[in-house]
């Protein structure tokens, strides 16, 4: 069985945080975030006043935010590493982006995102902080010491919140609706 590309894409995202971060924090908690993920309107993220959101071209966003400091490829998907802000951003064959992926802690790829969600988001939050800003989540997905909470979006697109041993380790944004097909 052939399993969609923006499946294999969302599993690997979450497989990837899992596997990836830790809970060791090496940012400073309390500085003002430098992203915001925006969850009410036109989900995305913020830094200053530039806004970025999936389906633009990473070209457009790379000419905006900066080139990456690594970069890795898979069956024709791309994978760019913003290894000092955190951030991971997933590139469908099209060459638009379909996936940011924040480490809110430190991942062995990069290091732990300064970044928070409008609602208040941030590293430290627990599942019962973020059903409280966010409502309950449109999927609970648990195996093991693993759970994310997916908030699934009008548009299909989707908000989740992965956790391993009880702490948040990434904030992700993904295109398309895969994660919430049973």
């Amino acid at each position: 069985m052939k399993i969609p590309n923006t499946l294999t894409a969302i599993a690997t995202a979450v497989a990837i945080s899992a596997y990836y971060c830790t809970s060791a924090a090496t940012a400073d908690e309390s500085a003002s975030p430098k992203f915001i993920i925006v969850t009410k309107g036109q989900l995305g993220f913020k830094e200053g006043k530039d806004f970025y959101e999936l389906g633009m071209t990473f070209t457009d966003f790379r000419n905006k935010f900066g080139p990456p400091e690594k970069s890795n490829s898979d069956q024709g998907r791309q994978w760019y590493n913003y290894t000092n802000d955190g951030l991971t951003v997933n590139v469908a064959s099209d060459g638009t982006i379909d996936g940011f992926i924040f480490c809110v802690a430190a991942c062995d790829t990069v290091q732990a995102a300064s970044v928070a969600t409008d609602t208040g988001i941030a590293r430290g939050a627990s599942a019962r902080e973020i059903v409280r800003q966010h409502a309950e989540p449109t999927k609970k997905l648990a195996v093991s010491d693993m759970m994310t909470l997916g908030y699934k979006y009008q548009n299909g697109d989707g908000l989740l919140f992965c956790f391993s041993n009880g702490l948040l380790n990434t904030i992700n944004i993904v295109h398309g609706a895969a994660f919430f097909k049973e």
